[in-house]
């Protein structure tokens, strides 16, 4: 019965805390009941029993030890005596034993799993080329795209590291999850954040997103510059990302064919797609 509920198993739970020997979920009767000799009886009188089913550990134990024939643990208790309480049981918390069951319970689950797509956006310049060209600010740095260092590249002007990759990705998730976006977690105004190590704030965001109950299915992001090449780095930039996010992550290299902005290497650009799913709770 993988569909019972949280709040099912809580209230069988607290009918043993109120002193029953066993409680068990019970769901009416919907069809008629007939007997293989041809007799009709009241199914009004009847009811059907489902798991979960809770047990005070001692008299569960005392039923087993004076008997073993019982198509459950609740007769078994009765047998000997105990209290059996029942408990609003869930049309939904059918059992799994046919094919088709399966087939109905991928239909209820799909019903009640909400989906979430975020898209995230980032563009930086890349620093000049010439210390002449007031790179002072920037002498330190090092190319970081994904988590991961590119040494002897040119390194992108930002606040924090300049990451593009990561902040498109922080703001996808964030516009998913309704939570905003990384311009309202991590100000650009914020003196703590420069400088600030961009996947330690993906970290950040991703925490946020997950207490908000959302699970990260997937993220796809595709880079657009000139230079540094993707394909060397890019196994090491997705596992890097997938051990902040815990999803699978897709990361690809483009061109802009010379044209514009992009095309001239003044910069690079980074777009990301985040997939949330979130159970609904019943």
């Amino acid at each position: 019965r993988p569909l019972a509920s949280a709040a099912l198993f809580h209230a069988v739970v607290r009918g043993i805390r109120s002193g029953a020997d066993a409680v068990i979920p019970v769901v009416p009767l919907e069809d008629s009941i007939r007997s293989t000799q041809g007799q009709v009886a009241d199914r009004s009188a009847f009811v059907a029993v489902q798991t979960p089913q809770a047990f005070s550990a001692v008299a569960l134990r005392r039923a087993h030890a004076a008997h073993d024939d019982a198509t459950d643990d609740a007769t078994l208790v009765e047998a000997v005596g105990g209290t059996v309480a029942t408990v609003a049981g869930e049309s939904s918390n059918f059992k799994i034993t046919n094919p088709e069951d399966l087939a109905k319970a991928e239909g209820l689950l799909a019903a009640n799993i909400e989906f979430r797509i975020g898209q995230g956006f980032d563009v930086h310049r890349f620093a000049p080329a010439s210390p002449l060209d007031g790179t002072a600010d920037h002498a330190e740095r090092t190319l970081v795209l994904g988590g991961v260092h590119f040494p002897g590249e040119r390194p992108l002007v930002g606040h924090s590291d300049a990451d593009a990759i990561a902040h498109a990705i922080t703001d996808a998730l964030l516009g998913a999850a309704g939570l905003g976006d990384i311009g309202e977690m991590f100000p650009d105004t914020d003196p703590a954040l420069a400088g600030a190590d961009s996947m330690d704030m993906l970290g950040r965001a991703v925490g946020r997103v997950r207490a908000e109950r959302w699970r990260l299915s997937n993220v796809d992001c595709t880079v657009i510059t000139e230079a540094p090449k993707l394909a060397p780095r890019k196994t090491q930039i997705q596992e890097r990302l997938e051990g902040i996010l815990g999803c699978s992550v897709t990361v690809k290299g483009k061109r802009a064919e010379q044209l514009g902005a992009l095309g001239r290497s003044e910069g690079l650009a980074c777009l990301a797609v985040a997939l949330l799913t979130r159970e609904n709770r019943r």
